[in-house]
């Protein structure tokens, strides 16, 4: 899920990324469903301890 803009829930977008093979001691896994937590909630609405840097972001 990349986050592209700060603000209500609905600025959340599911979204089709490439990712790169993966390196040496790394694993690539298959992501069935995801659930967003506290500080992923307050990050979103821009209230969590480290502001956004750049977008998009994870």
């Amino acid at each position: 899920m990349l986050c592209h803009e700060l603000g209500v829930p609905e600025v959340l977008k599911l979204e089709d990324t490439e990712v790169g093979e993966p390196g040496p001691g790394e694993v690539r896994i298959r992501v069935d469903a995801v659930g967003l937590n506290r500080a992923e909630a307050l990050f979103r609405s821009g209230l969590y301890i480290e502001p956004v840097k750049r977008f998009p972001d994870r």
